[in-house]
């Protein structure tokens, strides 16, 4: 603990105990009279308190003054309210008081830090003595005790010096401090130097950093951290420790801040001094004998691994070493020394570290010549003649002489190329890595990248992809002038680059090998042209140097990448060229997840459209209408599904969500959407056909997966429509009234698929004409967006408002309004089935017609009735189509794997277009049956199952064959239990006939569906 804050607690006590004990006087006498003085604590207090301290007096002597009043006749009367008063006012003031002086004080010790830190520097003649003092200044008016500086050298910050008043208490952390050496980033020290700003903590003994616990037994707290700046950068670090805990001071971290720059500038102003000392020296030597000092300075020169020259007062160079040489591209001292600076200069392009140009009369030689001690200046030179860029740091300083004119300058070029080239390098990589991780779309990629490489990688840079006949595909090219870009295209539309070609993007894709030319040389133009005027345009272009790296994934090329320089003269060497072939790698596998992700995408869209019905039937009397949007980003399955179907004289009307997405999802749609049909079929009640699905679920091993089902039988009635309605965890349906009222139908049920014995009951109603059923799934109401949720409520006042609609309006509303609910990004899928009843029979709706639609959101939408064949390479299974006579015949070899069926599904939905759409869906959910059979239980082996689907003009004929022993056919009459043959029950009432018959050592069960 510090003297101050010991000073401070013990006025506390002391202010404490005196007003007791002038309380206690005054208790015993019970006149309240010694009420008035109790103020005066507080301002003793205030004198070496803090404020939080002064204020604990000031509430405790209030407290004391009422409680001497309450015991005596005085309470609350005029002369007590009046001292109570008094206390109060005067600890408010002796509190103001306290800040006040606390503020000063603490203004006071920053400028009395400063000046002695300043005091410091003046009187240290070098580096080295002036750091024990900085610390030493420092920890004693701020309280601290101990501290440390730490200085760059290379990428590590190492213990310079260190200070404490008592060394043999602080002996284990100093000796820790000098053992440790801490890279950017680390450690308390680290961290500040990876910042640039200062850094508190208030206990350093809670914090992680590697001498807490040193630190902690050393009893030190609280620590502060500042850089030690230049113009360039930061140089060092000073580190404080204090004995207690301490909550940060903002005026203290200004001024440390501050103090940071001013002895960052000492240190440099004395290492340039001390530099320029020992290049005094060396002129000392020379006015000595200039001859064997000039001797002995090029000696030593020309050791340095650094260029260094040096300008006489008109700026004429009239020394430089062979690192200088070497940097200007001079053979010779001599050669150097006779060419005119501005000659010389002529030679180079000059930016600054950002690419801008840099001015000649701001170079630091320049500068020095006129006196001035100018920072370091981080230069790029370019050199015309061979394209070679070089980054160095200039430092220069100026030599006096006895009049105090500038006799010369000494300039220091430290060569920084590889340090920089490796940060431009690694800093394309990552904002190119961040391109083409974006966006899914590879076209637009490869624009942002080729757009990234100009100007400061290539001055040109060109993306072409491979076509299937060999061809390429410009996708990208991007140079700083736009003109020029209109330029290079003209030029590839009048001479397009052949396939066959021995080098170029083209060889480069076949080979997979990189093509580097340093040069380009005419030679080269030559050989390339097609006729004269195409050399000539192709000179005027004015290429330098170029490299082509293929775009590579999975050991294929994929297209090619080829950077070009032209005006700017830069050379591409082996370095270069690994960073080109990083950067087709990147791009290579950034072009593959694309393509994975679209094949992905076109499988779940395909597969999600065999999971809803083709179209939507006639049904008579009653218009119906669908939509049905689902989430995510094109390449997962949605979990809602429904599904409108004739049921004998009667029509059956499904909804239902099952949980989760992906394949998973879509192979439980595909059991519940299928199972119900076959109940249907059969003629079971709703509730009956809800429980034959949870049978088959729990029989299934969903996993845990379970599904939710509104289920509803349509029976036409003079009157109108007989509904019976039996729903298993899903939302009501709701009814929408003729005359606008909306009421919910059904009775809630049991999730389906968790437990035995379901609780689900049938419920009937009545639609008159005019009356609306609609079947929704949780998305509409549940999607979540800026504005909150529909919710049920605002879906029954939504659903009030569309009275007199038609049922396409109506679902049109209800889709509109969960869209604008969720900000237009849906969290869930969203289905909806509306059935009104019409004012006569007949009126129906039809897929493709308006009221039914499939989209799914995202950035990718897809039409239903869209029957683009997959991407190469999609899915497990292989397919042929071949004509055979008055028809096609489809041919498809599936694993026996459980995504047979699945696969089966999306390669069938090819025949969209051929083939009626009730009967597609017919057709896929026979093939979904018999290839399940198949894979359970044909035993398909390595030869998998095959499936044949052959059209004609009159039937569609399916053929399913795998490595079983086969079965007998027959009739099946009702489901039973499902226990077994429900998909046979299916084949039986759908096909018009079917069969089985010996297919080499294999069965094969064929079917037939008649084409209306």
């Amino acid at each position: 603990m510090t003297a101050p804050a010991r000073e401070a607690r013990l006025a506390l006590v002391l202010a404490l105990v005196g007003a007791t004990l002038l309380a206690a006087i005054d208790a015993v006498v019970m006149l309240a009279v010694l009420i008035g003085p109790l103020v005066f604590f507080p301002f003793l207090v205030a004198l070496r308190a803090s404020a939080a301290q002064t204020a604990i007096v000031a509430v405790y002597c209030l407290a004391l003054a009422f409680g001497l009043g309450e015991q005596s006749e005085t309470f609350l009367e005029e002369r007590h309210v009046v001292g109570l008063m008094l206390i109060a006012t005067g600890g408010a003031l002796a509190v103001i008081l306290a800040r006040l002086r606390s503020d000063r004080e603490r203004g006071a010790r920053r400028l009395a830090t400063q000046h002695a830190v300043a005091q410091a520097l003046v009187e240290s003649r070098t580096v080295e003595a002036a750091r024990p003092r900085v610390l030493e200044a420092m920890g004693a008016h701020l309280a601290f005790d101990f501290g440390a500086i730490w200085e760059v050298d290379g990428d590590r910050l190492r213990s310079t010096a260190t200070w404490s008043p008592d060394a043999s208490r602080l002996a284990p952390i100093s000796a820790a401090t000098r053992e440790l050496v801490f890279a950017k980033g680390e450690g308390f020290p680290g961290r500040v130097w990876e910042r640039g700003k200062p850094l508190w903590i208030e206990d350093v003994a809670e914090s992680d950093l590697p001498r807490a616990e040193v630190a902690a037994r050393s009893k030190l707290h609280g620590a502060l951290a500042f850089p030690i700046r230049t113009a360039s950068g930061v140089i060092g670090v000073v580190e404080l420790f204090a004995p207690d805990r301490r909550a940060p001071e903002t005026e203290l971290i200004d001024a440390v801040a501050t103090l940071g720059a001013q002895i960052g500038e000492f240190f440099e102003r004395r290492r340039v001094e001390s530099d320029r000392s020992r290049v005094l020296e060396l002129e000392r030597l020379a006015r000595i004998d200039a001859a064997q000092a000039r001797d002995q300075l090029e000696a030593i020169l020309q050791g340095v691994a650094d260029g260094v020259t040096a300008q006489g007062p008109d700026g004429a160079l009239v020394f430089a070493n062979d690192a200088a040489l070497a940097v200007l591209g001079y053979e010779t001292q001599q050669e150097l020394i006779d060419t005119p600076v501005a000659r010389l200069m002529d030679r180079f392009e000059v930016f600054d570290e950002h690419g801008d140009p840099f001015a000649l009369e701001q170079l630091p030689g320049h500068r020095a010549l006129t006196g001035e001690h100018p920072p370091p200046a981080v230069v790029r030179f370019r050199m015309l003649a061979t394209g070679d860029e070089r980054w160095s740091v200039v430092k220069a300083s100026p030599i006096f002489d006895e009049q105090g004119d500038v006799a010369m300058a000494i300039n220091i070029f430290e060569d920084i190329s590889k340090h920089k080239r490796a940060e431009l390098d690694q800093r394309f990589l990552s904002e190119s890595s961040k391109a083409l991780s974006a966006t899914l779309d590879p076209r637009e990629t490869l624009r942002q990248v080729v757009r990234l490489a100009v100007p400061d990688i290539a001055d040109w840079c060109v993306v072409d992809l491979a076509e299937p006949d060999g061809s390429l595909e410009r996708v990208a090219l991007a140079h700083e002038d736009p003109r020029q870009v209109e330029r290079a295209e003209e030029l590839r539309r009048r001479y397009p680059p052949h396939p066959g070609e021995e080098h170029g993007a083209s060889q480069v894709i076949r080979s997979g090998e990189p093509e580097l030319y340093p040069e380009i040389p005419d030679e080269l133009l030559v050989e390339g042209a097609v006729d004269a005027k195409h050399l000539e345009l192709l000179r005027e272009f004015g290429f330098r140097s170029a490299m082509i790296v293929p775009l590579c994934a999975r050991g294929d090329s994929l297209g090619a990448m080829t950077f070009v320089s032209g005006k700017s003269g830069r050379r591409f060497d082996q370095q270069s060229l690994e960073l080109a072939e990083e950067i087709g790698r990147r791009a290579g596998a950034a072009l593959e997840n694309a393509r994975l992700y679209d094949e992905r995408s076109h499988i779940a869209k395909t597969l999600q459209r065999s999971l809803l019905p083709a179209a939507l039937p006639e049904v008579p009397g009653v218009e119906v209408a669908t939509r049905f949007r689902a989430m995510g980003e094109g390449n997962d399955v949605g979990g809602d599904f429904y599904d409108v179907f004739p049921n004998g004289s009667d029509w059956t009307a499904v909804i239902g969500d099952v949980c989760g997405k992906g394949a998973e999802a879509a192979a439980l749609t595909g059991l519940a959407r299928y199972t119900l049909r076959a109940a249907a079929m059969a003629g079971e009640t709703p509730t009956r056909a809800l429980t034959l699905l949870n049978e088959a679920m729990l029989r299934q091993q969903t996993d845990g997966r379970f599904c939710t089902v509104a289920y509803g039988t349509l029976r036409r009635r003079d009157s109108g429509v007989a509904v019976e309605l039996a729903v298993g965890g899903h939302p009501l349906p709701l009814v929408l009234r003729r005359d606008g009222s909306v009421e919910e139908a059904g009775e809630h049920g049991t999730l389906l698929g968790v437990v035995d014995d379901p609780a689900v009951t049938d419920r009937s109603l009545e639609l008159g004409r005019g009356d609306s059923l609609l079947f929704y799934t949780d998305g509409v109401t549940e999607s979540r967006g800026p504005k909150g949720s529909l919710g049920e409520e605002g879906l029954a006042s939504l659903v009030r408002s569309c009275a007199g609609m038609s049922a396409d309006e109506i679902a049109g509303r209800v889709e509109t309004a969960a869209l604008e609910a969720s900000g237009g990004h849906t969290r869930d899928d969203i289905a909806v089935v509306v059935m009104r009843v019409g004012q006569a029979n007949g009126a129906a709706s039809r897929l493709g017609e308006g009221p039914n639609r499939v989209e799914e959101t995202g950035d990718r939408r897809t039409d239903p009735a869209s029957s683009e064949p997959p991407p190469a390479g999609a899915g497990r299974a292989r397919d042929e189509v071949t004509m055979v006579a008055e028809g096609e015949r489809f041919e498809l070899r599936l694993e026996g794997s459980p995504e047979a069926a699945r696969d089966a599904r999306v390669r069938l939905d090819r025949l969209r277009d051929r083939l009626e759409p009730d009967l597609l869906d017919d057709l896929q959910l026979l093939v979904t049956e018999l290839v399940t059979n198949s894979v359970r239980h044909g035993s398909p082996g390595a030869a998998g199952v095959g499936v044949v689907v052959e059209l004609s003009e009159a039937a569609v004929r399916l053929e399913v064959t795998d490595a079983g022993s086969g079965f007998t056919p027959g009739p099946r009459e009702d489901l039973g239990d499902l226990a077994s043959g429900w998909g046979l029950y299916l084949v039986d009432r759908l096909a018009t006939e079917w069969g089985t018959e010996p297919a080499g050592e294999g069965t094969r069960v064929w079917l037939e569906l008649a084409r209306s």
